[in-house]
């Protein structure tokens, strides 16, 4: 299943990061034709509005028929801006009031295609909102491919001094404030400056919607990296618990865990700790199984009820279990079987305000003697 995910993870942040890398040139195309386009004089000869229809709304669009000439040759053209915008009636009022009939007004014409030019150098605000939104697109498979590497999947056992052994956190509780922060750092270097770029050379009369979609982007990455940062500094009330086991675990043999969890408040907190076995598939595509995954044990080793603790005070607890005689073993990290069995240890520990850290260890059971 990680590996899939990480498929698709990847699968759609390539897709993200196409469309933006499209928004990108979209955006450098409007600002290009924009900004090279030359001056010429002209003639108004005529006013019409032509009506867009948009989910029910209907917006006049207006049109100013002028003429001009580029190299001894005569153009019409009847576009007021580089785009089309569904903007207020009385936008298109405001414009023939600016270039009445009879007026001589500056227009803008494309050297390469003098056909084509406009009247006022006003953005769009389509080119930019592809960028936005592959950008969303991207950081959600970025967000799951970090989250799967972040996983631990292999067993780590650490020889201490007291001769027992600390085991690794498959899945710390802060995991997903690391990848919220990466996600939002990336959409803050990625889109503020297409949002600052709008900004700067936008034009009145406003474009609502575009505004107000730039804004529930931006308001979006602070959010996540507020809450990030949040996350990152209370980790819910508790520190990185330690896990230690007296000696590998082996089938149908007793092992002891010893818990400790620092706090970082003052309250009550529910402790448990459940030991995990399942057989799970890893083949990259399963269509034809509903559960691939399969729990083998599933047994409550801790269950403590809710227990007073001082900030600072790390919550300790002695586990002592045996290992289920008729379980397998787990199966070993190189192993070219597709059914794997995997051991694991869950803590969670939970405060009475409704905040909880779930941390998971992956064990290597061995059998007997081994």
């Amino acid at each position: 299943m990680t590996r899939l995910l990480i498929a698709v993870g990847l699968l759609t942040m390539v897709a993200g990061l196409g469309g933006a890398v499209y928004g990108v040139w979209t955006i450098w195309q409007q600002h290009h034709s924009i900004t090279s386009a030359q001056p010429v004089a002209a003639s108004v000869v005529g006013h019409e509005t032509q009506e867009l229809k948009a989910s029910g709304f209907v917006a006049k669009v207006p049109l100013v028929r002028y003429q001009y000439t580029v190299n001894q040759q005569p153009y019409t053209s009847q576009t007021v801006t580089p785009a089309e915008f569904m903007l207020p009636d009385a936008w298109a009022e405001s414009v023939f009031q600016q270039f009445p009939v009879g007026a001589r007004i500056t227009a803008h014409y494309d050297p390469n295609d003098p056909g084509k030019a406009f009247l006022i150098a006003k953005y769009s605000i389509y080119p930019y909102l592809p960028l936005l939104v592959s950008l969303v697109i991207a950081a959600l498979g970025l967000g799951v491919v970090c989250e799967q590497l972040m996983n631990r999947d292999a067993a780590v056992m650490t020889p201490t001094t007291s001769g027992a052994f600390a085991l690794g956190a498959r899945q710390h509780h802060l995991t997903r404030a690391r990848v919220l922060a990466i996600v939002g750092v990336v959409g803050l270097l990625c889109g503020a400056p297409a949002i600052l770029h709008h900004v700067s050379v936008s034009t009145t009369p406003h474009e609502r919607m575009g505004f107000l979609m730039e804004g529930a982007f931006a308001i979006a990455v602070l959010t996540v990296l507020v809450k990030s940062m949040l996350q990152f500094r209370e980790g819910s009330g508790f520190g990185t618990p330690a896990v230690t086991v007296d000696r590998p675990p082996a089938i149908g043999q007793p092992v002891q865990f010893r818990l400790s969890i620092p706090t970082r408040f003052t309250g009550t907190i529910a402790l448990k700790a459940r030991l995990k076995c399942e057989a799970q598939d890893t083949k990259f595509f399963n269509i034809s199984e509903e559960k691939p995954n399969t729990v083998l044990v599933n047994q409550t080793l801790l269950a403590l009820p809710s227990e007073l603790v001082t900030s600072d005070d790390p919550l300790t607890r002695t586990v002592n279990v045996t290992i289920p005689a008729d379980a397998p073993p787990s199966t070993p990290v190189d192993s070219p079987e597709r059914i794997r069995t995997v051991w694991s240890l869950v803590v969670t520990a939970e405060r009475n305000v409704g905040q909880q850290a779930t941390t998971e260890y992956i064990l290597p059971v061995v059998n007997a003697g081994s």
